[in-house]
């Protein structure tokens, strides 16, 4: 069987046709997220639960097996977990850094 090249000029390439199916799928994975002011104070959380972005990062953070929080929370996925860190570093990606001044 002999593949077919993708054309560089004209059309779409495997590169940036890869690049959008990542981008519609971390968009999908933002909508399991919502921050509704009645939920939890207005904390994000997994969309049907009362279960915080922040809870399932700290959980990470501890160290604690994916496995482990699905069993301590059934009404998790893995696709949740995923939408979390993502969310996370969505927010860390628009941050603007500032240089700590030097000390003494």
């Amino acid at each position: 069987m002999q593949l077919r090249k993708i054309p560089k000029n004209g059309g779409i390439t495997f590169k940036y046709f890869s690049a959008f199916l990542l981008i519609m799928a971390e968009e999908k994975l933002l909508t399991r997220i919502v921050v509704d002011p009645n939920i939890l104070v207005g904390k994000p959380v997994i969309k049907g639960t009362r279960i915080s972005v922040e809870l399932i990062l700290k959980k990470l953070g501890q160290n604690i097996d994916v496995a482990e929080i699905l069993e301590d929370f059934p009404r998790l996925t893995k696709e949740d977990i995923k939408a979390a860190i993502l969310y996370a570093e969505s927010l860390v990606e628009d941050t603007q850094m500032y240089p700590l001044a030097a000390s003494s």
